[in-house]
């Protein structure tokens, strides 16, 4: 999932471990800037219920800084905690801070690979944000050739019309099935991330 800053990324990863947690699926959200207390907060502005999920142990945290974050240490915690078997979906905010930390794109994608493999063996759904600038096609997911590994890519950028911003949201890719190639409106607000109506759609 690529977008620029305050385009949603964090809330809608959050949002995609909740909707699990409702459906008795664990998970587990990886992060690096945002603290689990900020992301507790995050999720409190958005009446989701995370801190419910996390006391439930639904949902758990790994937070490393990126100032201390090693790619092969973490690819190891990662991987001890999927060993458990009870592990169904997966959040990793964001791959660009790890990119800083690394300040190299082949130590991140060998990352995103053994990642991506150790996911898949464990049968976890794992979602990663990355940023992206406001311009179509500029996603940096595309420059580090990521996108051959990824199953899907959703975009989320800004659109300045009529004196305001509006937030968009597009499915680039999705690997083996058709989708939805519309361009689609949301909102973020105290319910959380709402992808709105399309103009040929009679669903939300």
């Amino acid at each position: 999932m690529a977008g620029s800053s305050g385009s949603g990324k964090t809330i809608l990863g959050v949002q995609f471990l909740c909707a699990g947690a409702a459906a008795g699926e664990r998970g587990l959200l990886v992060s690096f800037e945002e603290s689990p207390l900020k992301l507790e907060r995050i999720a409190a502005a958005g009446s989701l219920p995370l801190t419910e999920y996390v006391n439930r142990g639904l949902i758990e945290f790994l937070h490393t800084s990126p100032l201390d974050l090693l790619p092969e240490a973490l690819l190891h915690d990662i991987r001890d905690r999927l060993a458990r078997g009870d592990l169904r979906r997966l959040v990793v905010d964001s791959l660009t801070d790890l990119e800083l930390a690394t300040r190299g794109s082949r130590e991140v994608s060998e990352f995103v690979c053994s990642l991506f493999d150790l996911a898949a063996e464990a049968g976890v759904t794992t979602l990663i944000t990355t940023e992206a600038p406001d311009l179509p096609g500029a996603s940096p997911v595309t420059s580090q050739h990521l996108s051959v590994m990824a199953d899907g890519i959703l975009l989320l950028t800004f659109l300045e019309a009529g004196g305001a911003i509006r937030r968009q949201l597009t499915v680039r890719k999705m690997r083996g099935c058709h989708h939805d190639t519309s361009i689609r409106d949301y909102t973020i607000d105290a319910s959380g991330l709402r992808v709105l109506q399309s103009p040929d759609s009679c669903q939300a």
